[in-house]
């Protein structure tokens, strides 16, 4: 049982497996590892469906860095809502840039 913190998560499953079909642990070993793995996995998860999106990520990048850059021609304020907002202007001039930027956090 001690050898199984130093194996990776991604193949203790089937050192375990192994393990109890050479008789090196018991089935109740077996179960309660297996149903440790189970809750880890389950819980990760569950993180990675509340974490955002790569395309948010991207977003708020985006919206970040057209901050910093209208800083140079505009005051605080008037930078900040244009990188919150897309201007039409702004996205025929650009083709990469979305035609309707969300709001996100700090907008």
């Amino acid at each position: 049982m001690e050898t199984l913190f130093f194996v990776r998560r991604s193949v203790r499953l089937s050192v375990v497996r192994s393990f109890l079909r050479y008789n090196r642990i018991t089935r109740k070993q077996y179960d309660g590892v297996l149903a440790e793995e189970l809750s880890l996995r389950a819980a990760a998860a569950f993180a990675k469906a509340l974490s955002p999106t790569a395309a948010q990520d991207r977003l708020a990048k985006r919206q970040r860095l057209n901050y910093l850059h209208n800083l140079f021609f505009f005051d605080s304020a008037t930078a900040k809502t244009l990188a919150c907002t897309a201007s039409p202007v702004l996205s025929s001039s650009f083709p990469a840039a979305d035609t309707a930027m969300p709001e996100i956090s700090g907008c």
